[in-house]
């Protein structure tokens, strides 16, 4: 595998990857927002459903078992002119915090029609405010926090996992594909050794052989002269 192939199928995995996160995505936006409305459509019931069976009482217990079971932040009343807090979980009674609530909704909700939304935030932690309206002008405030929307939060939690899941495939995918490369040019490069290493030696035993012939000739014409020399006496005197 050649470098240039080598890019080119990492970047085919990449993109292959990048599709599959956006998949991966649009398929959360939408889960998220299903959980969100669910969530809503939730608090809508219980707030609605409490409106009921407070009516015109003002007592605590209700409140209570609304806010344990439910995992809410707090739920409290507001008396008609929409100033005091009359009864509440972890709101005490007296003047009500108006940076706490969204005054047009509360008046909104004291005239008849309940809203659900955004409330405020604390470090960081987004509270979802609820009103809803009660006998004599009163309303009904549910809070709803962390522990309320925690099926947001897992479902947010189980994405961001699956997405760093995926990059760590992905950097794992690509360093195997760097380790496979450099080990692919250590096996180039001993192969070309090995080729050089083989020319050489068939140029040594060429060398060899053509050195060892005419050796071969000169021992020959040697043991020859020796075989001759001893049967000419004559030749001394030469």
């Amino acid at each position: 595998m050649t470098r240039r192939r080598a890019l080119a199928v990492f970047g085919a995995a990449v993109l292959l990857l990048l599709a599959l996160n956006a998949f991966v995505y649009s398929l959360y936006r939408s889960e998220l927002h299903a959980v969100a409305a669910t969530l809503d459509d939730r608090l809508t019931a219980l707030g609605r459903t409490a409106a009921r069976w407070l009516g015109t009482s003002n007592d605590r217990g209700p409140l209570e078992a609304l806010v344990t079971e439910n995992r809410l932040e707090d739920a409290y009343i507001i008396d008609g002119s929409l100033a005091r807090v009359l009864v509440g979980v972890r709101t005490p009674a007296g003047r009500l915090n108006l940076l706490r609530v969204d005054q047009d909704r509360l008046a909104n909700a004291a005239d008849g029609a309940f809203s659900v939304g955004a409330g405020y935030s604390v470090a960081n932690a987004r509270v979802e405010a609820a009103y809803f309206p009660l006998a004599n002008g009163r309303v009904l405030a549910l809070e709803a926090g962390a522990e309320f929307h925690a099926p947001e939060a897992g479902l947010r939690t189980t994405y961001l996992t699956a997405v760093a899941l995926s990059v760590l495939a992905a950097a794992v995918f690509a360093l195997g594909l760097v380790l496979a490369l450099r080990a692919l040019e250590r096996a180039r490069i001993a192969h070309g050794r090995a080729e050089r290493l083989a020319a050489v030696g068939q140029m040594a035993a060429m060398v060899a052989h053509e050195v060892r012939n005419p050796l071969g000739i000169l021992r020959a014409t040697v043991e020859l002269a020796r075989e001759v020399l001893p049967a000419a006496p004559d030749i001394e005197r030469y």
